[in-house]
């Protein structure tokens, strides 16, 4: 066993600096206090006392690689063989340079094998326990040996996992639904190398599409685009295709890359959807303050709607809005009938009309669809019908300086829409060269995550313009709010910007801090989770009444061990990656 009280005087060592303040040294004081009563407790072996010390100590300290140190070895003495492997991987992340490194990765080897033979057992018993049930559970056995199939594909024996299904459902089972759930699950676990080994193998087009398609979305939700090219390039003409290159193009509008986005849309292959994602790329140039090639594609958009007679004119108002149809379209939603229940649609209209009015300097036609949109809005009161107010209104404040103005309608949003409408104006004002208002924009935000990377962008183009003081100084904001927000994937784009500005020294930290964040954030799940933290108290809490209270249990313990697996070769497999 490892001598607590060396490790004792290394928490010393790393943590008795002299204090700045009196918070600090009381702080410091409560800190100290703490580990030493973790580690009196795990001398004793009372490891349940133990973690509840090093946790209240992490909560102090939350980045000491000590404490993941101790962490790991109280919860590997608990027998928490995943939850010891998460918190000792967060140790070598934060402390590469560790002597004990070599001894730490011989324990992890060995934390893994046992968490996997504990999921094999769970799942071989509760295979077992599902065959013994009576013939009037036949109904109950047929779903617990297609659960369990599932939960064997996800250790990656699909013939098993076939054979267990056709024992289920006595027939052969399709190959296609259990490699793509296990693809799916290696997506969520992050693991792009085992997936696209796996979609490479396959032979069924629709399965490899749909998990191409699920890994393309999953790479947008992270921010990693440049890897979507490929992965869209990899899929075969089809449905899914079409719905990846939709995401992917409304993902660039967001992030204000119409000219980006218009690519894309050459890719759609109806008119239809053409002329629907167009008019978003039309907003997107609108923000951007590129009214010129609005409208030109505007006229596009039109001339092209002419050739499917299915398209309603109502389908393209904002492009009719640009080329001068603008009173017309306001007409038309006078004229259409409402009903209370669907007065956001009318508002959704009256909200359109007014920005794209507003921004192609058809200033009449604005002020006449706001005027009408405020009164609508106060008529038929809702959440919906009250975001596209603020929003208009917002929009309107923002292109007259009235910035304050702009963040009280802002605040009046609910909270999704206050969340995205932030983003929009943030780069509104970024492409107005407005630097310090959108600063103030970020300042005003509720959200850290979203601060973090508005922040990010900020930093970005400020070294883009060669204020390189100003940049280090908005990186440095950015970095300390992903920090305090957990914002785990915020910290890995900080770390790839920073590296392509040339602060070199924070991207290293950030990169680092991301790979700490994601083994800790994984121990905490676990820790919460009862399965894996005490399974003698989850199935006794489980009930044993009868088989059906015996096996279902088992199943979800099985289930909740081979997932976190799947987790553990997913982020190291995504840290080698990208390491």
């Amino acid at each position: 066993m490892r001598t607590y009280l060396t490790v004792f005087f290394l928490f010393l060592h790393t943590f008795a600096a002299p204090a700045a303040s009196a918070s600090e040294a009381s702080a410091l004081s409560v800190l100290m206090d703490t580990a030493s009563q973790g580690y009196q407790a795990a001398s004793q072996k009372k490891w349940d006392e133990a973690i509840q010390f090093f946790t209240e100590a992490q909560k102090i300290e939350p980045l000491s690689p000590v404490l993941f140190l101790d962490l790991g070895l109280a919860h590997y003495y608990k027998g928490r063989p995943l939850i010891a492997a998460a918190w000792l991987h967060a140790y070598l992340e934060a402390y590469p340079e560790s002597p004990k490194a070599a001894s730490v990765q011989t324990l992890l080897f060995e934390l893994v094998t046992k968490a996997q033979s504990k999921a094999d057992a769970l799942r071989t018993k509760a295979l077992e326990v599902v065959r013994h049930f009576p013939q009037e559970l036949e109904a109950d056995r047929k779903q617990g040996v297609n659960e369990i199939a599932l939960i064997q594909a996800l250790s990656g024996d699909i013939d098993t996992a076939l054979n267990l299904a056709a024992e289920a459902n006595g027939a052969s089972a399709n190959a296609a639904e259990y490699q793509r759930y296990l693809g799916q699950n290696l997506i969520a676990a992050h693991n792009y190398p085992e997936v696209n080994i796996l979609i490479d193998s396959l032979q069924d087009t629709a399965t490899r599409d749909a998990l191409l398609a699920a890994l393309g979305n999953s790479q947008l939700e992270r921010n990693e685009e440049s890897y979507l090219e490929t992965t869209v390039s990899r899929m075969s003409p089809s449905h899914a295709q079409a719905n990846l290159l939709h995401i992917w193009l409304l993902y660039l509008t967001r992030i204000m890359q119409p000219e980006k986005a218009e690519k894309i849309l050459k890719q759609v292959t109806t008119v239809k959807e053409r002329v629907n994602l167009g008019q978003t790329l039309i907003m997107g140039y609108l923000k951007k303050g590129n009214t010129s090639r609005a409208k030109e594609l505007a006229e596009e958009l039109l001339r092209e709607a002419k050739t499917d007679p299915e398209i309603e004119p109502s389908y393209l108002n904002t492009a009719r809005i640009l080329t001068g149809q603008g009173a017309k379209v306001l007409k038309e939603i006078n004229q259409t009938r409402i009903e209370p229940h669907d007065a956001w649609r009318k508002a959704r209209e009256l909200y359109k009309l007014t920005i794209v009015s507003a921004w192609s300097a058809q200033s009449e036609l604005a002020a006449k669809s706001i005027r009408q949109l405020q009164e609508f809005a106060d008529l038929y009161p809702s959440s919906l019908t009250n975001d596209y107010k603020h929003m208009a209104l917002g929009y309107l404040a923002l292109d007259q300086k009235a910035v304050s103005d702009a963040l009280e309608e802002m605040n009046a949003l609910s909270a999704g829409s206050a969340r995205n409408f932030s983003i929009a104006l943030f780069w509104r004002l970024l492409f107005q060269d407005r630097l310090e208002d959108a600063h103030r924009l970020i300042q005003a935000a509720n959200d850290g995550k979203l601060q973090s990377r508005l922040l990010l962008q900020l930093g970005k183009t400020y070294h883009e313009l060669g204020e390189e003081a100003k940049a280090a100084q908005i990186f440095s904001q950015s970095y300390q709010l992903a920090l305090t927000s957990n914002a785990i994937y915020v910290l890995k784009d900080i770390g790839v910007e920073a590296a392509n500005s040339g602060f070199v020294d924070l991207a290293q930290e950030a990169f680092q801090k991301e790979r700490v964040a994601r083994w800790v954030g994984l121990a905490k799940y676990w820790e919460q989770d009862e399965s894996i933290a005490d399974l003698p108290d989850f199935f006794e809490k489980s009930g044993q009444s009868d088989l059906r209270e015996i096996a279902v249990p088992l199943i979800q313990a099985a289930d909740s061990w081979q997932q976190a697996l799947l987790f553990i070769h997913g982020v190291e497999a995504w840290h080698e990656q990208n390491r």
